[in-house]
C-alpha cells in the first residue's frame, strides 16, 4: 500500500497512532501527521477524496496506520516531516568516527544504525548459551578447571592470541563439560579436548588470518597428540553444545561498553580486562550473571580503583540499558556484581590453591608487560569496594 502510494501521490509515512484509540474512529492522527483539523481520521484515496480510516482501526492491538499524503500543488509549501528520532549516545559516537583518521575507527561508524539492535542481539545469545555454574560444576572439578584455565592464559599469551579467543576457548570448555549428560575428565582424552578448543576458538577469530591452525596447535601439543584425534575430539565438542559454537563473550561486551570511555592511557580499559579474566577462576561469578553485567561491573570497579568522577560511569550505564532494555535492576545487578569481583580481587593476594596462584601470576606478568604511557600498572585492590554506583 505505501509503494503503491508513493508512486500516486508522491510519497507516503507510517505513523503511530495512540494506543488507546477507540474502534472505529482514528481522532487526532490527521493533526499528528500534519494535516488540518477537517482531516481528523481520513486518509486521501486515489482519486483525491477523503475515506473514513475505521477500516484500519478495527483492532485495538493494531497501533500502526499507513498515511499517504498528495503531492503538494505548484507553490504550495512542502508539508512538515516529523523531526527523526533521537540517537542513542552510542549510536552517534560511532557515527562521529566517520571522519577519523584510522581506516578501522572509520569502519566503526557504519555499525552506528545497528548499534541498538547488535547490543540487544548479542545480550539474547548470551543468555541462551553460556552455561549455568551449577552444571559447570557438576560437568568438572574445580581443581581441573583451574588447571585447564590457567593453561589456556599461558598458552594463549605465549602464542599472542587475542584476549577474544582465550574467552572463547574457556568458554567452550565450560558449556562442553555442563552438557547433559554429564563425562568424567579422563586424562587420556583431556588434552585432545583441550587442543580442540583452541582448534575450535582460532577458527572463530576473524583477527588470525595468517595463522596456519594446523601446524600451532600440533606445537601446542608438543607433536604428540595425533591431528585426528584433535578433529575427533573437536566433532565430540561441536555435537555436545549442538554446533552452536559462536557466543558472545564478556570481552566483546567490554569493547562496546567501553567504547565511549575517555580513556587516553588505556589503563582503566586494561585493569577491567585484567578482572574479567581473573573471574574465569571462579565459574559462580562468570556465569552468574548476564556478560553485559560482567562486563559493566568490571569498568564500574576499574572507574572506581581510578577515582573517576562520577560521569564517567554514565556512559557505562546507558549503553548497558541498551543491551538489557527490560531489566529494570539493572544497576543493582552491576553493584552486587562489582563486590563479588572485589572479593575475587581481594582473595588473590592471600589465594591458596596452587593453580588458581600459578593463573594469577601468570594473569599479572602479562598485563604488567603492557606499554602504558604513566608507568606500569597497578594490580593492588581498593581495601573496601564501592557502597554505590
Amino acid at each position: 500500500i505505501a509503494i503503491l502510494a508513493q508512486a500516486r501521490f508522491g510519497w507516503a509515512r507510517k505513523v503511530r497512532s495512540p494506543p488507546a484509540a477507540r474502534p472505529g474512529g482514528t481522532e487526532g492522527l490527521g493533526e499528528a501527521c500534519g494535516a488540518g483539523p477537517s482531516s481528523k481520521g481520513a486518509t486521501m484515496s486515489p482519486d483525491g477524496s477523503s475515506s473514513s480510516a475505521a477500516r484500519s482501526a478495527q483492532d485495538p492491538k493494531d497501533a500502526e496506520a499507513i498515511v499517504a499524503f498528495k503531492r503538494p500543488l505548484s507553490g504550495e509549501a512542502p508539508l512538515p516531516l516529523p523531526p527523526p528520532p533521537p540517537m542513542p549516545a552510542l549510536a552517534a559516537h560511532l557515527a562521529s568516527l566517520s571522519d577519523a583518521a584510522s581506516l578501522e575507527r572509520r569502519g566503526d561508524a557504519a555499525l552506528a544504525p545497528l548499534a541498538e539492535e547488535a547490543l540487544r542481539a548479542m545480550h539474547t545469545a548470551s543468555e541462551e548459551l553460556k552455561p549455568p555454574p551449577r552444571l559447570v560444576a557438576s560437568g568438572i572439578t574445580e581443581r581441573d578447571r583451574l588447571r585447564i584455565v590457567s593453561w589456556l592464559s599461558h598458552a594463549f599469551e605465549v602464542a599472542r592470541f587475542t584476549d577474544g579467543s582465550l574467552f572463547n576457548a574457556v568458554t567452550l570448555l565450560d558449556r562442553y563439560f555442563a552438557a547433559l549428560p554429564h563425562e568424567g575428565v579422563h586424562t587420556s582424552d583431556a588434552q585432545h579436548k583441550l587442543l580442540a578448543a583452541v582448534l575450535i576458538a582460532l577458527k572463530l577469530e576473524s583477527r588470525e588470518p595468517q595463522v596456519n591452525i594446523r601446524e600451532v596447535v600440533s606445537h601446542l601439543g608438543r607433536d604428540a597428540v595425533p591431528w585426528k584425534r584433535i578433529c575427533a575430539a573437536e566433532m565430540a565438542i561441536l555435537k555436545k553444545i549442538s554446533f552452536r559454537a559462536q557466543a558472545p563473550s564478556p570481552h566483546e561486551f567490554l569493547n562496546a561498553l567501553g567504547a565511549r570511555l575517555l580513556d587516553d592511557d588505556g589503563a582503566i580499559r586494561n585493569l577491567a580486562e585484567y578482572l574479567l579474566q581473573m573471574t574465569m577462576l571462579d565459574a559462580e561469578v562468570h556465569y552468574q550473571y548476564p556478560h553485559g553485567v560482567l562486563a559493566a561491573a568490571g569498568l564500574a570497579l576499574a572507574l572506581y580503583s581510578k577515582q573517576a568522577p562520577p560521569g564517567a560511569y554514565r556512559s557505562v550505564f546507558e549503553d548497558l540499558c541498551l543491551a538489557l532494555p527490560d531489566t529494570i535492576d539493572a544497576a543493582e545487578q552491576v553493584h552486587r556484581c562489582c563486590l563479588d569481583i572485589h572479593r575475587l580481587w581481594l582473595q588473590g593476594a592471600t589465594e591458596s590453591r596452587e593453580e588458581a596462584k600459578a593463573f594469577l601470576r601468570q594473569l599479572r606478568g602479562k598485563f604488567a608487560r603492557l606499554p602504558l604511557p604513566h608507568g606500569s600498572m597497578s594490580f593492588e585492590p581498593p581495601q573496601q569496594p564501592p557502597t554505590a554506583l
